[in-house]
């Protein structure tokens, strides 16, 4: 696994017409990684990632296809733009913080 990450490091590898990236590579592995029940799933993954790195990955498997339809599925792009748009306008915690007093906070979202 590490020698397919450090081939994904040096360029995308590419799988069924899309380029991975390691950062997606590690994304794709923390989603199936996080959870004991995803084992065989993950056990998949890796080896078409490792197989895809060499060179020899003709078809990926239904782990690896379904995780592929999940990254090019319009609504993920729209989810994944409305969740940047709020955390990156929200200006509380860790941001910049709210106010301490809670009293101030109100002051500012009711109208006078």
């Amino acid at each position: 696994m590490r020698q397919m990450l450090a081939e994904a490091e040096r360029r995308p590898l590419r799988v069924a017409g899309t380029r991975l990236d390691a950062t997606v590579v590690r994304l794709l592995l923390r989603q199936l990684i996080q959870h004991q029940e995803y084992d065989t799933s993950l056990a998949s993954v890796v080896r078409d990632l490792c197989a895809a790195a060499a060179g020899d990955l003709a078809e990926p498997g239904p782990d690896l296809s379904a995780l592929l339809a999940l990254l090019s599925a319009p609504e993920l792009a729209d989810s994944l733009v409305g969740g940047a748009l709020f955390m990156c306008g929200d200006g509380g915690r860790p941001a910049g913080g709210w106010p301490a007093d809670p009293e101030r906070g109100r002051a500012v979202v009711t109208p006078s």
